[in-house]
């Protein structure tokens, strides 16, 4: 697959981990890791910068996806038990 830059940038955007795995040399683990060091810090496409940001998770929340993350969960997965324990009142702080 001739990948361009802009089909890397949505596929980490996205999270489409099936995608970058497809990438030669890149397994599942550094998939994960380039979609969770990567995705807050890429420029918005032109189409995105119209749309309101979307909010900035904590330095917890990302502590904690990061583990998450870690011990094998799907990010979509931990970013959904992210946000549960948020709804449920879990502070930003211990």
């Amino acid at each position: 697959m001739g990948w361009r830059p802009t089909d890397l940038l949505t596929a980490i955007r996205r999270n489409e981990l099936d995608r970058l795995v497809r990438i030669p040399g890149v397994g599942k683990k550094t998939a994960e890791r380039m979609v969770l060091e990567l995705r807050d810090k890429l420029p918005a496409p032109a189409a995105d910068r119209r749309r309101p940001p979307v909010p900035k998770m904590s330095q917890l929340d990302e502590d904690v996806l990061s583990a998450l993350s870690n011990l094998g969960c799907a990010r979509p997965a931990a970013e959904a038990a992210v946000r549960k324990a948020r709804a449920s009142g879990i502070p930003d702080e211990f």
